[in-house]
């Protein structure tokens, strides 16, 4: 599908980050959907394909780079800090309502990955938002109890280094064995590894590092109190059946909490890294515009 008309935009967040994306308008007013990457992804990464289909449904899109990442504006660098995250989907929505494009009571949320659980939590707090779809959200965000105690440490041993003056440590994604940071085990496969090194390609802008201070930031927040708020907000859920990251079984049971109106889409053959991709895409996309177009008119 041609990529149409698209804008660069910026908006404020409530502290004062100005937050840099790319607004899809429609051809008319109506409903609108706010997106943002993946964990430590940039808006480049595979969001301008599905805002696409939705703007050539007539829904106008708004897809941003998260805080600190990308041509977001936040420091330290590619610090990715969820409780904030979900802050700013609720300044998205008060930026989006303005937009003479948008009928203010028609806004999804739309999130991949980490930010699908983001947005999850955003729709929780947030009833102005009219639907949400989540791709493959993780179903758990913490870290196995017998390695918090040095993930703490090294947390700790970072902030002093950075209240002595010292610039905030980054720490690489993934290891080639699929281990993150203190040998935390994430069961990705080659494929999904070249990925991530692809990603390099999309510009200067990438970076396949995060600050330490993203294990605090992430050991900090549980999002399971906020899921029973996120009804009766229509919800679907799109997830991978062979995704080794977020297992489909919890995905499943996840679903099953939320209350009607609810639809799970499940994708066979398909992992974490992919399923939004390949000959399976226009069908989901088809899936997720229908989703919309009947719980926002």
């Amino acid at each position: 599908m041609i990529i149409r008309h698209r804008e660069d935009v910026e908006f404020q967040t409530l502290d004062g980050c100005t937050l840099r994306g790319w607004l899809f308008p429609a051809a008319q007013r109506g409903p609108a959907v706010i997106m943002s990457p993946g964990f430590n992804c940039v808006k480049e990464m595979l969001l301008p394909e599905v805002a696409t289909f939705f703007q050539a449904a007539g829904i106008t899109t708004l897809v941003y780079d998260t805080r600190s990442i990308g041509s977001s504006d936040g420091l330290p660098r590619n610090d990715i800090n969820p409780p904030k995250q979900v802050a700013d989907y609720h300044d998205a929505v008060t930026y989006l309502r303005t937009h003479p494009l948008v009928d203010p009571a028609q806004i999804a949320l739309w999130g991949y990955s980490l930010s699908a659980m983001v947005a999850l939590s955003a729709t929780a707090l947030d009833k102005r938002v009219a639907a949400v779809i989540a791709c493959a959200p993780p179903t758990s965000v913490g870290f196995p109890p017998e390695k918090l105690p040095k993930i703490l440490a090294r947390v700790q041993k970072d902030r002093e280094s950075c209240i002595a003056g010292n610039p905030p440590c980054q720490v690489p994604l993934f290891d080639k064995k699929g281990n993150t940071l203190f040998k935390i085990s994430v069961p990705i496969s080659e494929g999904d590894h070249d990925l991530i090194r692809q990603a390099q390609a999309y510009g200067p802008t990438v970076n396949i590092t995060t600050s330490v201070q993203s294990y605090y930031h992430i050991a900090m927040w549980d999002p399971s109190n906020l899921m029973p708020l996120v009804s009766p907000t229509p919800v679907m859920m799109c997830v991978a059946e062979e995704d080794g990251m977020c297992r489909f079984e919890e995905e499943k049971k996840l679903f099953e909490g939320f209350k009607e109106p609810k639809l799970f889409h499940s994708v066979p053959n398909k992992g974490h890294m992919d399923f939004l991709t390949g000959e399976e895409f226009p069908y989901i996309m088809e899936a997720q515009i229908e989703f919309l177009k009947q719980h926002m008119g």
